[in-house]
């Protein structure tokens, strides 16, 4: 009877710590774990693609979605001067790809760059 004891306890005390470890590490390192910069860029996106509808062009720069620059049907501001700035003061570039298209990049969790490109 002490066999079954053992092997229980040596299943509750070492696999099973062991077991939650590893999988704690691979979400921790895993590419679907959550980061904050990709709902950033997302959010921000949002607030492009509203500004395009407003005034009919892509803004020329990210500070078009804080203040009005003398734009025609700008009903902003879109964003606030702090969502235009990426995670850790880390900038958030912006590029206008085509009349319709736009990329955003960032410098986001373990220094890994983040890219959400728009295209209608």
């Amino acid at each position: 009877m002490r066999k079954p004891r053992i092997l229980l306890t040596t299943l509750v005390l070492v696999v099973a710590p062991a077991a939650f470890c590893a999988w704690s590490y691979h979400l921790a390192n895993s590419e679907q774990a959550f980061d904050p910069t990709k709902a950033r860029l997302a959010s921000l996106a949002m607030k492009i693609e509203a500004y395009q509808l407003d005034t009919g062009d892509l803004p020329k720069d990210l500070t078009d979605l804080v203040a009005n620059n003398g734009i025609p049907r700008w009903r902003g501001p879109y964003a606030k001067e702090a969502e235009i700035q990426g995670l850790r003061n880390k900038s958030v570039e912006y590029q206008v790809l085509s009349k319709e298209s736009f990329k955003l990049s960032a410098i986001g969790r373990g220094g890994v760059r983040v890219e959400r490109t728009h295209e209608p």
